[in-house]
């Protein structure tokens, strides 16, 4: 089976290039300026969350975040961390809930979220960089606050080079202190919003209770 990103009628799409997903999971589709999963087969409503997520194939999806083309990539994300819900994609709460029902995959799946954000902030943050489209730009969102739920010091550099997503805040404080010397390096970058993010933050963990 293969998943990919459609356009929706009214709705725009940045590339319409076909990822194949691992068989029997959803179809990521764009939605109105947003991934909304759709699944291949409805999941009962005696299906556990923790059922459908240890039936997923976590080695061939964490494979497929490392592919060349950036929808395979996106889908391979967002089947990771979905599961039945009503309530939509929220990246946090289902990262920490993959985590949770994956632990012998848990710290290969954080490993490669970390990397696969860092690989995304170059991607978007590139000298000379066009523009993303409005999807793209959604999914680097999601993947920002995936990673930042983390609680993982490893993703101190793929939090501050996020910080414009805006989402990146949250990740970064609760990680503290020892997001300073990454945050020092931010706040003199060429970017003023980057340096105005890093700046803020900087102020927040000098006002923080010690620890």
């Amino acid at each position: 089976m293969s998943g990919k990103l459609t356009k929706a009628a009214g709705c725009g799409v940045g590339d319409g290039r076909a990822g194949p997903l691992a068989r029997g999971m959803a179809m990521v589709i764009a939605l109105c300026g947003a991934f909304v999963i759709a699944p291949a087969v409805a999941p009962t409503r005696a299906m556990a969350q923790a059922d459908f997520r240890a039936a997923i194939d976590v080695p061939a999806l964490l494979k497929q975040l490392d592919s060349p083309v950036d929808t395979v990539r996106a889908n391979a994300f967002y089947s990771l961390i979905w599961a039945p819900s009503r309530t939509g994609i929220q990246a946090d709460v289902q990262t920490r809930a993959l985590l949770a029902a994956t632990p012998k995959f848990a710290r290969r799946i954080r490993h490669d979220l970390i990397f696969l954000l860092m690989r995304e902030n170059r991607r978007v943050y590139a000298p000379g960089a066009a523009a993303m489209p409005r999807l793209y730009a959604n999914y680097h969102v999601d993947l920002t606050k995936s990673v930042g739920s983390m609680n993982d010091p490893a993703a101190v550099q793929a939090l501050v080079g996020a910080l414009r997503t805006g989402v990146a805040d949250a990740g970064i404080l609760a990680i503290g202190p020892s997001a300073v010397p990454q945050l020092n390096i931010a706040a003199l970058a060429a970017d003023p919003a980057q340096r105005a993010a890093a700046t803020r933050l900087l102020a927040r963990l000098a006002a923080a209770p010690a620890r």
